[in-house]
């Protein structure tokens, strides 16, 4: 069987041949709007299996497509969080740093308030002491 666009062209222009140089000129979407307009059974049959099998590699490009946007994505993720992970570890290192410190702290800050409470009650003491000398008279 001859092509469409070849049989169209060895015939004068007649509504058939028409419609047959379309289907050759926009293969994806004419064989399947005009089907029984082809010359023969043969060639109807072959504009839709052509069509068909267009679709599916269409199809499968998309498929092919998401596939590979995912796969990306996947490894943009991983990457992620591999680097997140490596941020835990790097804060879970400073928060141990950071309690060994104020445990070391807290035993120097319980020293220095007693001390600071001891030395308020000596300085308390001098001031009375000082109140009392200064309330005698003077000899």
């Amino acid at each position: 069987a001859a092509p469409d666009s070849v049989a169209a062209a060895s015939t004068p222009a007649a509504p058939d041949s028409v419609a047959a140089e379309a289907t050759a000129a926009a293969p994806d979407s004419a064989a399947v709007e005009a089907p029984t307009t082809a010359a023969s059974g043969g060639e109807t049959s072959t504009a839709i299996v052509t069509q068909s099998s267009q679709d599916d590699l269409e199809a499968e490009n998309a498929k092919n497509e998401f596939i590979q946007r995912l796969t990306v994505e996947n490894s943009e993720l991983e990457n992620r969080l591999a680097y997140l992970e490596k941020e835990i570890d790097a804060l879970e290192a400073k928060n141990a740093e950071l309690e060994k410190t104020v445990a070391d702290l807290s035993p120097q800050n319980l020293i220095l308030r007693n001390e600071n409470e001891l030395l308020k009650e000596r300085l308390n003491f001098s001031d009375q002491l000082l109140h009392k000398l200064a309330d005698q008279p003077k000899r």
